[in-house]
C-alpha cells in the first residue's frame, strides 16, 4: 500500500497475525510473502510489467498471486472520454462528479449489490483519480504472462473479469524472463 492512511485504515480491520501490510512500491519492494494480494493495485502502477515481475520475484517458491487488471470493454472505451475530462479535474470536484456518475455502475447486479457508496468509489476510481490508470485486453494479458515466464498451468481465470490467481512455477527457484517468445495461431 502506498497511503499511510490506507495503511492505518487497513489495520483496523485485518488484524491477524498472518497478514502484514507494508507500505511500499510492489515495482520495488523487496520482501518475500506465500500469498500477494494486488486486486484494484496493478493498473494503478507506472508499469504493469515491472509491477507484476517484481511480484513473482517477491513470492516464495510455491507462493500465490491474487492479481487484477482493467481491462478493455465496450463500456469502457465508451467511457474513456469522461475518465480524460475527470482526470483532470482537481480532487475534489472529481469526487463530487463521482456521485452524478454511480448510476453508471449500479447497471450491473454486482454494483446493485454492493450498493450506492461503493458505485460512487468506483465512479471515482475508474474515471481517472489515479494518475496511472491502465486498461488491458485479455491477450495483452496473456502474452505479459507469457513474456514473465509464467506456465499455462500456473494461471486461473477466476470467473470475475480481469482477475487472476497466479501460482510461482514451481520447477525453478526464480521465474526466468524471456524478452522474446513465440505466439501461434494469431
Amino acid at each position: 500500500e502506498l497511503a499511510e492512511r490506507s495503511i492505518a485504515y487497513q489495520k483496523t480491520y485485518l488484524k491477524s497475525e498472518k497478514i502484514e501490510i507494508m507500505q511500499g512500491d510492489m515495482a520495488t519492494v523487496n520482501v518475500k510473502a506465500d500469498f500477494l494480494y494486488l486486486v484494484g493495485v496493478i493498473q494503478h502502477t507506472a508499469s504493469i510489467e515491472d509491477t507484476l515481475k517484481n511480484a513473482l520475484n517477491c513470492l516464495n517458491p510455491g507462493g500465490e498471486i491474487v492479481v487484477s487488471f482493467y481491462l478493455w470493454t465496450p463500456v469502457t472505451v465508451c467511457l474513456e472520454p469522461i475518465r480524460q475530462i475527470m482526470k483532470r479535474l482537481p480532487r475534489k470536484l472529481a469526487w463530487f462528479l463521482s456521485y452524478f456518475l454511480a448510476p453508471i455502475y449500479l447497471v450491473r447486479k454486482a454494483g446493485r449489490e454492493a450498493g450506492y457508496m461503493n458505485a460512487v468509489h468506483t465512479a471515482y476510481d475508474w474515471n481517472g483519480s489515479h494518475k496511472y490508470q491502465h486498461y488491458m485486453t485479455l491477450t495483452r494479458i496473456k502474452d505479459l504472462f507469457i513474456k514473465l515466464g509464467l506456465n499455462e498451468s500456473d494461471i486461473i481465470y477466476l470467473k470475475t473479469k480481469g482477475l487472476f490467481r497466479i501460482r510461482k512455477n514451481q520447477d525453478d527457484n526464480n521465474l526466468k524472463i524471456d524478452d522474446e517468445y513465440f505466439k501461434f495461431g494469431e
